[in-house]
């Protein structure tokens, strides 16, 4: 969560920064579409469609909200609904397990 809130989260973008990654593209839109998009924090959570059913389940349980990460954070319902997405995406385990 901490990592969310700083930018400092193990997305493509960021690792590129960091020299980790040869790329700060999104591999998932590169593998469904050939689709470069960068792998930032709005398109992992809002916009990759490699996660349009996970991104389905956090639409339903925050509404109009969903989308907004400013609002996803100030309670704790949105918190938690963000912990459930980025679990249930799989993105991370690598990194957290």
């Amino acid at each position: 969560l901490l990592q969310l809130c700083s930018r400092h989260i193990p997305l493509n973008a960021h690792l590129f920064r960091l020299k980790h990654v040869a790329t700060d593209k999104c591999q998932a839109c590169i593998a469904r579409q050939g689709m470069p998009a960068v792998e930032m924090i709005p398109h992992f959570l809002f916009e990759c469609p490699a996660y349009s059913e996970e991104r389905h389940d956090l639409d339903q349980a925050l509404g109009r909200h969903s989308r907004d990460l400013a609002a996803m954070m100030s309670n704790r319902k949105g918190i938690q609904e963000i912990l459930k997405y980025v679990s249930r995406t799989k993105r991370l385990k690598e990194t957290f397990g």
